[in-house]
């Protein structure tokens, strides 16, 4: 019962604050975390993803689009506790990313990061949002997981450590911000 309760809590709660701000004119946020201390869990984890791009299709203007627009890439890319290829593999991220801006170079991720060792072996974090690679530092969402994960949400900032246009591979850095409840 107290995990359905905490459920539909969560649930209204976030109904008010993702209504119109005209509709609620004195909003002020309060951490998830103040008002569930006891259910709710935070867990960082810092990753490395070792990216190499496998398109799978492109629209008839991608060619001549500067953003790409149109472009499709599936991704199975190794998961590393460092930046440099060679550090220890923690996962993979397998999914989808393709170009979704017409002007301007701007890609839409929706991915599993699936951890293949450590505390976290055979969970997964669902990963998606819009990445501005011109950006330095861009912001994706944890939008749900399994096993360590389940009922996860969350952030990820991302930045690009290194990048190889002639083999099509580039390191990122994810620092991800995970809240799920303590499912006990």
């Amino acid at each position: 019962m107290e995990k359905h309760a905490f459920a539909l809590i969560l649930f209204l709660a976030m109904g008010l604050v993702t209504r119109s701000t005209a509709q609620i004119t004195n909003l002020s946020i309060i951490p998830v975390n103040l008002l569930f201390p006891e259910t709710l869990g935070v867990t960082q984890i810092d990753c490395y993803i070792q990216n190499t791009t496998y398109e799978i299709a492109y629209s008839s203007i991608t060619n001549q689009s500067l953003s790409r627009f149109g472009y499709l890439a599936m991704i199975d890319d190794v998961v590393t506790e460092g930046p440099d290829p060679t550090s220890n593999v923690i996962g993979r991220a397998q999914g989808l990313f393709g170009s979704a801006d017409l002007n301007t170079p701007g890609f839409f991720l929706d991915f599993n990061m699936y951890f293949t060792s450590g505390t976290y072996n055979g969970s997964t974090l669902h990963i998606s949002g819009r990445d501005s690679p011109s950006m330095r530092n861009r912001e994706l969402t944890v939008t749900g997981g399994t096993q360590e994960f389940r009922l996860a949400m969350g952030f990820v900032t991302v930045s690009t450590i290194s990048g190889n246009s002639s083999s099509a591979t580039d390191t990122f850095q994810f620092n991800i911000t995970v809240f799920q409840p303590i499912l006990s």
